[in-house]
């Protein structure tokens, strides 16, 4: 994680080589944090105590354990996820206090981020290469004038019934990267006109 930086920088930072300039300087900036202890014994709750021991002992310099709080119903959530938001953070794991460790992907473990939904305009359609007649994706400019490429989304009829160029489409995506481009766009529909 790094403090007070997004995603894409952190990135940046991670795929930098020790010869470039600022290298420690910007590796200062981030730090490991811990999330759970999968060869401990117990439900979550057990697990996190044992950690919370070994940091109680640790100078937590570059290594920390992460803040928990406990959820106090669905609008409290809700508030959280905002909270989080506000501050360039993606989303919010709501984790089963009495829920033991599973690999993988676990009904005790709850991620939660927020969707959003906005119209652009189709400037090019992406012909798959083997086969002319299916699409891939979409080039498309939204409402501020930024151009990004959908390709999720685009299923079934859509690929060879694909939306014109100049006609707008409806997508989903979760958030905004520093790009300025909608982060994850999904295609959901043409817009509809009536005359």
């Amino acid at each position: 994680i790094m403090r007070g930086g997004s995603l894409s920088k952190c990135m940046m930072i991670v795929k930098k080589k020790p010869t470039d300039p600022d290298y420690e300087k910007e590796w200062n900036n981030m730090s490991f944090v811990v999330y759970d202890a999968p060869e401990a014994k117990g439900n979550f709750q057990e697990r996190l105590q044992a950690l919370q021991g070994y940091f109680d002992k640790s100078d937590g310099l570059y290594v920390n354990l992460h803040e928990y709080k406990r959820c106090e119903g669905k609008n409290h959530a809700e508030n959280e996820l905002k909270q989080e938001e506000k501050k360039g953070g993606e989303g919010i794991l709501l984790t089963n206090p009495k829920g033991e460790y599973v690999k993988g992907k676990s009904k005790n473990v709850l991620e939660r981020k927020s969707k959003f939904v906005g119209i652009a305009t189709v400037k090019e359609v992406i012909k798959d290469k083997g086969d002319s007649q299916n699409i891939t994706s979409l080039k498309v400019q939204n409402k501020v004038g930024i151009e990004f490429m959908i390709n999720r989304g685009i299923t079934g009829d859509l690929r060879k019934n694909p939306p014109k160029v100049g006609e707008e489409i409806v997508y989903e995506y979760k958030g905004i990267l520093d790009s300025e481009k909608p982060k994850a766009p999904v295609f959901i529909m043409k817009v509809l006109k009536f005359e």
